[in-house]
């Protein structure tokens, strides 16, 4: 049975007694060090292992726990340097795993991948190593094999809701709405907060119509998980779908800050800007999604909106033509040949256009635009 806080502390107190007859002791430092970080005392835990570190800099296990206090800290290049040392002279699952895990957190994810495929890993006896592999392949874009290990290994970890969360995950980012739907379910009755389900759970509400209840979704996942920059982009759109530009705009730039390499998140936050007026700012938000990738021609085509709203209109033809070549069916291009077919000649300005045509617009990324806008000609200038 494990003991509990109180005789955690109360073993803390005693050991740091012994310290004090016997300063050097490596042992001690290291089952002080050890109790202090599992009591989240952490400047304690740090005290103690530069002391035993200095001491003996190559100690294993002073080693570790300084590499988890770096998890703690956040500091993930020192727990690499630390892990990586460590697993150099001894090959163990969990001292891979943790060396893995500090190299996910730096974005590193082909070395991620490398590392836990170096050996042999019984990921039913490691379920927290599969889940990250099967998260590094998800960032690497490799859907099939995501989905294939998860559904391989799902069978013998019945009650496991992260990876059932991460299933639906998956499957919803692999444009299969209906088993999605399914496993997300299935994650949500093990574990009613489970963020993976829930993020699957709230984009699917609002392709289903039903905003505010994506609303509740994702601002559940926010409460545990504030820096989750997919469930800020969620909510975002789920606002615009309510018509709420203020806080749609609001959320998407906070999801932008925390997932700044999301090309889509920066084209809704341009839509939503486009949207309350404000031109510069969507202008800025298309080109830094063209900067993260020149090649994504919707980007190409908001860049082109903008420079036609802005009357450059030769510049608006350049960009216009990559994105016809690059997304033939770029909402950017059907947008500004629906709001030249509106001009029809007339001295209206565009941004005029723009407003009444995209006022009962329901949502963003669902392909309704292109509908909404042809049920909202522009006026006729008087003249």
């Amino acid at each position: 049975m494990s003991a509990t806080q109180a005789e955690r502390e109360a073993q803390l107190s005693r050991y740091r007694h012994f310290l004090t007859f016997d300063p050097d002791n490596l042992q001690l430092l290291g089952d002080v060090a050890d109790l202090s970080l599992s009591l989240g005392q952490f400047a304690l835990a740090e005290q103690t292992l530069d002391h035993g570190l200095t001491l003996q800099a190559t100690h294993p296990r002073l080693r570790n726990l300084r590499a988890l206090l770096a998890f703690q800290q956040q500091d993930w290049i020192l727990a690499t340097d630390l892990l990586s040392s460590l697993l150099a002279e001894q090959d163990d699952p969990a001292l891979r795993y943790n060396l893995a895990f500090a190299y996910y957190q730096q974005a590193d994810y082909a070395r991620v991948k490398r590392l836990l495929n170096e050996v042999p890993i019984d990921w039913l006896a490691l379920p927290q190593a599969a889940h990250l592999y099967i998260l590094t392949l998800h960032q690497l874009g490799e859907l099939e094999a995501a989905i294939a290990l998860a559904e391989q290994l799902m069978p013998d970890r019945q009650g496991d809701a992260d990876l059932a969360g991460m299933l639906a995950l998956l499957l919803l980012d692999h444009d299969k709405p209906v088993a999605s739907q399914h496993w997300a379910a299935q994650a949500l009755q093990w574990q009613a907060d489970q963020p993976y389900a829930l993020l699957t759970a709230g984009t699917l509400s609002i392709g289903q119509g039903e905003p505010g209840q994506a609303i509740l979704q994702f601002e559940r996942i926010l409460a545990r998980q504030p820096n989750n920059g997919r469930a800020w982009s969620g909510l975002g759109v789920a606002h615009l779908a309510q018509h709420d530009l203020v806080q749609g705009r609001a959320s998407l730039e906070e999801a932008v800050r925390h997932m700044s390499d999301h090309i889509g998140t920066w084209h809704a936050l341009a839509w939503a800007q486009l949207l309350q007026g404000d031109l510069a700012a969507a202008d800025q938000s298309f080109q830094c999604a063209y900067d993260l990738d020149p090649n994504f021609g919707e980007s190409h085509g908001g860049l082109g909106l903008m420079a036609w709203l802005r009357g450059d209109l030769a510049t608006a033809e350049t960009w216009l033509t990559k994105a016809r070549r690059l997304a033939p069916g770029s909402m950017a291009v059907r947008y500004v040949e629906l709001l030249k077919a509106q001009q029809r000649g007339e001295s209206e300005t565009a941004q005029a256009i723009l407003q009444r045509a995209l006022a009962d617009l329901p949502t963003l990324g669902t392909g309704t635009l292109e509908e909404v806008l042809r049920n909202q000609p522009g006026r006729k200038s008087k003249s």
